[in-house]
């Protein structure tokens, strides 16, 4: 993982993650580096991500748990978003106006301190391609007794999403890696073999019904067949692999 390697060649106090589809100042870093530095029970801190057209995006969150992934996964769909009912939910939800400790923030931007980074390991390669390698790495800081920050008052517009969802193949190879992310978290974390199985289902079933939902939002902008298609090829294929719990590579 690319963020691994070039830790190595880091020596400074302080390890950045920013992804390269990321438009900021340097004065957010200065701001993040500061509010660190008066607070040495934080082992990582993330700015407010924004999209282009200034929409906050979901860049912090809190321990998994099975309705905490339905409601995400339905409730802070991209395409969901422009219903009003959705979209002042998941505005209510975003909306912060002040630092608060939270389970996790994004890696699209996220400062971190060196000793925790090189202690812990840097973050796990088998989450290629997934939002849960945060989730996982953030989880064992918190285990060392650090604190994890969603800092607010700072922020950075981050493209990112428009990257996953460019074409069908990009966007399925992103939700699937999305779910089994998520798995691996659970399988490697000692979950029960059915809280795994029983998740599993719920996926299914989440893109199943956001398949069939945008199926029938096709005739209303063409935008929704590469939609449809790659949650109903993904709910068909976690059914086909329903068994397997080889969630690294499959």
């Amino acid at each position: 993982m690319g963020n691994n390697e070039a830790s190595k060649y880091a020596n400074g106090k302080y390890i950045l993650l920013l992804n390269s589809d990321t438009i900021s100042d340097f004065k957010v870093y200065e701001e993040l580096i500061e509010y660190m530095e008066s607070n040495k029970n934080i082992g990582v801190i993330g700015p407010k991500c924004i999209d282009e057209l200034g929409v906050t995006q979901e860049s912090f969150g809190y321990e998994f748990s099975i309705s905490k992934e339905i409601f995400g996964k339905i409730f802070m769909s991209l395409y969901l978003e422009n219903i009003p009912f959705v979209k002042s939910i998941k505005n209510k939800i975003l909306y912060k106006n002040k630092p608060i400790e939270v389970d996790w923030v994004g890696g699209a931007c996220a400062l971190i301190r060196k000793d925790l980074w090189d202690k812990i390991g840097g973050l796990d390669s088998n989450f290629f391609f997934s939002y849960a390698d945060m989730i996982d790495f953030c989880y064992q800081v918190r285990k060392l007794g650090y604190k994890c920050i969603y800092y607010p008052l700072v922020s950075i517009i981050h493209k990112g999403s428009r990257i996953v969802t460019r074409d069908l193949k990009t966007r399925i190879m992103g939700l699937k890696k999305g779910y089994l992310g998520c798995l691996y978290f659970l399988q490697k974390h000692k979950k029960s073999l059915f809280y795994i199985y029983l998740t599993k289902f719920i996926y299914i079933l989440i893109s199943l019904f956001k398949g069939i939902l945008a199926l029938f939002l096709i005739p209303f902008n063409k935008k929704f067949r590469d939609l449809s298609s790659s949650h109903l090829y993904v709910s068909f294929w976690l059914s086909k692999n329903f068994f397997s719990n080889n969630y690294k590579s499959i």
